[in-house]
Parts: C-alpha cells; sequence; structure tokens
C-alpha cells in the first residue's frame, strides 16, 4: 500500500512485508509501469524510475518521466551530474523519437530548462527532417556558451603561463 504521511512525503507501508525489490520485480514483471516507477525512485534508482514512467500508455508518461527527474537531488552521490545527465537523455531520447512538430518544441525547451542537457547532447535525437530553423535558438545558445567556456580556459591558460614563467 502507498501512502502519504502528514508532512507530505511519500512512504511506503509495504503488506505482507514484501521488500521494495520485490515490488519492483513484480510490477514490472506485471507491466504495472506508474507503480514500477515510483518503487524504483524509493530505492533511488532514477534511471530506472524514468525508464518505467516512459512506458506509461496513459500519454502522461513524459510528464511522469520528468517529475521522477525533477526528484533526483544533485550532490548526493559521486558521478551525479553523469547519472542526471543519463537520465534526461533517456527523457530526450523518448519525446525526439516521434519526431512531430509538438515534441521537437518539448526537446528544445527541455534542453533550455535543464543545465544538465547540451544540444550536442540531443542532436542525435532529433529526427533528419527537422528544419535548422527549427533548432537555431538552441544552437545559437550553445555556441555562445562554448564561446564563453573557450574564453575561460584560455584566461586559465594565460594565468598559468604567466605564473610558469614567474617560477622559473
Amino acid at each position: 500500500r502507498w501512502s502519504q504521511d502528514k508532512d507530505g512525503d511519500n512512504d511506503v507501508t509495504l503488506l505482507s512485508g514484501l521488500s521494495l525489490n520485490r515490488v519492483l520485480r513484480h510490477c514490472s514483471g506485471a507491466s504495472e509501469w506508474k507503480a514500477a516507477a515510483f518503487a524504483a525512485s524509493r530505492l533511488d534508482r532514477w534511471l530506472l524510475a524514468v525508464e518505467f514512467a516512459l512506458k506509461i500508455s496513459t500519454g502522461h508518461a513524459v510528464e511522469y518521466a520528468l517529475h521522477f527527474a525533477s526528484l533526483v537531488q544533485e550532490g548526493e552521490v559521486e558521478n551525479m551530474a553523469q547519472r542526471m545527465k543519463r537520465v534526461w537523455m533517456c527523457i530526450a531520447r523518448h519525446v525526439g523519437r516521434d519526431g512531430g512538430s509538438e515534441n521537437i518544441k518539448r526537446l528544445i525547451s527541455l534542453v533550455k530548462e535543464v543545465d544538465a542537457l547540451h544540444i550536442g547532447d540531443v542532436l542525435e535525437a532529433i529526427p533528419d527532417h527537422v528544419h535548422i530553423k527549427e533548432i537555431r535558438e538552441i544552437l545559437q545558445k550553445s555556441l555562445e556558451s562554448s564561446i564563453e567556456e573557450i574564453e575561460m580556459l584560455r584566461s586559465q591558460v594565460e594565468t598559468l603561463s604567466v605564473s610558469a614563467v614567474r617560477t622559473t
């Protein structure tokens, strides 16, 4: 039984003393994707939660996946940035797979909103038939970000070069 406590936090009360791992296996085996996604999230298995959420057939799969992806807390675990990127990439590939105009707009807004995603990450998810005009804004933002990063690295190299010359 899934319940919510008085603080609004989700808590898991399992009948028959079942473990969450067993519930997860049962729900995924029975194609109960929403319950499987919730169980995976309670186990901090975020990528699995997102993958299960994307299998929900009610038309709200992406919304569920976005919900679970937003629950991932930065700084909890080593390599969290890589983990978050994999979670968001899973959603981006799913959204871009259909290639419809609405999905491309959704993919573009996802890249704009999520710091872990960059245009280079989602280019493979964008179908070949999409016109460059549709993704121009995020391409421009990506180029500007790359230019800023290059300038910052150039400045660091110059500072380190001056420092190295002084020490020799």
